[in-house]
């Protein structure tokens, strides 16, 4: 039975080592120059480092410790560009973030590509589960994923995330605008929630108080455990949250052992 109790909140968790790589110090410091530091750290292997922010500004400021621009950095030029990014998917396996962000417009996301698709689903999956979306326009995610009868053809390249967890219900607004998403595909049949088991599976993956709007699902295969869905796996139920799906419609394949369907 799914849990449909509060969202998690982003509590404050760190190790030694988040202090010791810079990571405290940069977030301490906030978004801020390099002329405006209050917190300073030299970061590296050799004897004079610190292990953690310090006041003293006789010692060196933080800087991009990381392959990526989402590195740390309170320094101009000192964060260097994702190295190795997947053109569909905008994923950067150097520092495993999604690199194409959508654009916010009147606090719609807009969303355009596969990797602003992508973006957009681990942002909500990482606490953010209100944010909201529009299509506009038609996204491929992986070209020719099953055949006439529905049957997967080959190995996909690009597995899908979906948009909403256990952990983070999703609770926004999700317009397709007429458009289609063409391509998904998920295969795992392991029983636990996503991301780890093949449950709560769909384009949106478990909805809480959400409105899920003129989106088409095609030629796309969705292959879960339980709460598997093409449009959505899962729809929380209780007296405070109202889940709608209106003008929407799958015409790819799904398949679970419990509770699954369109």
């Amino acid at each position: 039975m799914a849990d449909c109790g509060s969202q998690n909140t982003l509590g404050v968790s760190t190790t030694a080592e988040e202090f010791a790589s810079g990571k405290i110090t940069y977030l301490l410091n906030g978004s801020t120059s390099e002329g405006n530091l209050a917190w300073y750290q030299t970061l590296g292997d050799g004897i004079d480092t610190d292990a953690n922010p310090v006041l003293d500004k006789n010692h060196k400021v933080v800087y991009a410790t990381q392959p990526c621009a989402t590195g740390f950095s309170n320094i101009e030029g000192a964060a260097n560009p994702h190295s190795s990014v997947d053109e569909i998917t905008g994923y950067c396996s150097a520092c495993g973030k999604y690199t194409t962000a959508a654009t916010l417009t009147d606090g719609v996301y807009q969303i355009g590509n596969a990797a602003q698709l992508y973006w957009f689903a681990d942002f909500v999956n990482n606490g953010h589960p209100t944010a909201n979306a529009v299509l506009t326009q038609n996204i491929t995610v992986n070209a020719t994923v099953i055949d006439e009868n529905g049957s997967l053809i080959g190995t996909q390249t690009n597995s899908w995330t979906p948009i909403g967890t256990s952990a983070y219900k999703y609770a926004g607004t999700f317009d397709g605008n007429g458009h289609t998403i063409s391509g998904l595909y998920f295969n795992n049949i392991t029983d636990g929630s996503y991301p780890n088991g093949g449950n709560y599976i769909g384009l949106i993956g478990y909805a809480n108080g959400t409105t899920i709007k003129n989106v088409g699902i095609i030629d796309s295969y969705i292959r879960g455990r339980s709460y598997v869905g093409g449009i959505c796996g899962y729809i929380c139920f209780d007296s405070s949250s109202k889940t709608t799906i209106t003008n929407c419609y799958n015409t790819g394949t799904v398949s679970g052992s419990s509770f699954s369907g369109k």
